[in-house]
């Protein structure tokens, strides 16, 4: 049945970088990240591969701790919440524009603690 298979692989490609792209965007390793949360580093790790799917409860707390919602985590949403709420001017960017940016606000992070 194909639309049993597009349920199946909802949110498979989506999550892990969104998960990513959201904690790097808060300056964050994924230990510390895990820490802050209570989540096991190898559990999240395993979901930032796309390996592992979060359990519903890591889901909820995950998302309400970045300010965005559970179908954006999962990639059903284009937008986060907050930035559609408060005018984010990365809003319109696809995904993969959002992750450039992020990580160059990274790479700008780390070459400032070098100096």
């Amino acid at each position: 049945m194909p639309g049993r298979r597009a349920i199946k692989d909802v949110g498979k490609v989506e999550y892990p970088q969104r998960l990513s792209a959201l904690r790097k965007a808060k300056g964050l390793t994924q230990a510390q990240l895990c820490e802050e949360l209570g989540i096991k580093v190898n559990a999240y790790r395993e979901w930032e591969m796309g390996r592992r799917r979060p359990e519903l409860e890591s889901l909820i707390m995950l998302a309400e701790y970045y300010g965005v919602s559970m179908d954006y985590l999962l990639g059903l949403e284009h937008v986060t919440l907050a930035a559609s709420q408060a005018g984010d001017p990365l809003a319109d960017l696809s995904d993969e524009a959002r992750q450039s940016v992020y990580e160059f606000i990274e790479f700008v992070r780390q070459r400032d603690k070098k100096k």
